[in-house]
């Protein structure tokens, strides 16, 4: 499973773990990713299917509990909004009996691969409510689309680039996708950017 820790030190944001969507056969590899890393946070910027194409694995339960190789993942709760989902889950190793990692994963859902969300506007507010409750977390935040660039990618670059006009009363996005493609090749597959 490609995975990069990501981030541009100067700025404020949260490091990211770029990856792709699990596949079935690299479930196991992101759970235990996560849980390496101590990730509590996971942002998904695809459905699992689009386009009658399967886009990445289901590697949650919808009720009670899953177990992915060592880990066994519970959802402890789910809260589905207009243009988001948000899965709380506990994440314990199958042979530990105390180590319990919390992790909630926010689902964006209208932001079709390959084009720009539905509202720009609600992409804003749902990176907002992200970003505030990550900063509760130890670990990075992992965010994912299908093969983790293209909008995975455009997220990190809009989080940078918030941060950059915050911190400097400038915009680069071009130097900030430059400067993000030296950590993960390919990162913003499109120049269709949600327009801010």
């Amino acid at each position: 499973m490609p995975a990069t820790l990501m981030g541009i030190k100067r700025y404020k944001i949260q490091q990211y773990i770029a990856t792709q969507g699990p596949l079935p056969n690299t479930t196991v590899d992101f759970w235990r990713m996560v849980w390496q890393e101590r990730s509590q946070t996971i942002v998904m910027v695809t459905n699992l299917v689009e386009g009658n194409r399967i886009k990445c694995h289901k590697y949650w339960p919808e009720t009670g509990t899953l177990s992915f190789g060592p880990f066994n993942v519970t959802i402890t709760g789910q809260q589905i909004l207009a243009d988001y989902t948000t899965r709380h889950f506990a994440v314990q190793l199958t042979e530990s009996r105390g180590d319990i990692l919390t992790v909630t994963q926010f689902h964006f859902t209208e932001w079709p691969e390959y084009w720009v969300p539905y509202s720009a506007t609600s992409l804003l507010v749902f990176l907002k409510k992200v970003k505030k409750l990550h900063e509760l977390s130890k670990g990075p935040m992992v965010a994912h689309c299908s093969a983790g660039v293209g909008r995975t990618g455009t997220l990190i670059t809009i989080d940078c680039v918030l941060e950059q006009l915050k911190e400097e009363k400038v915009v680069d996005i071009a130097g900030v996708i430059i400067h993000l493609r030296t950590q993960r090749m390919k990162l913003v597959e499109s120049l269709r950017l949600p327009t801010l």
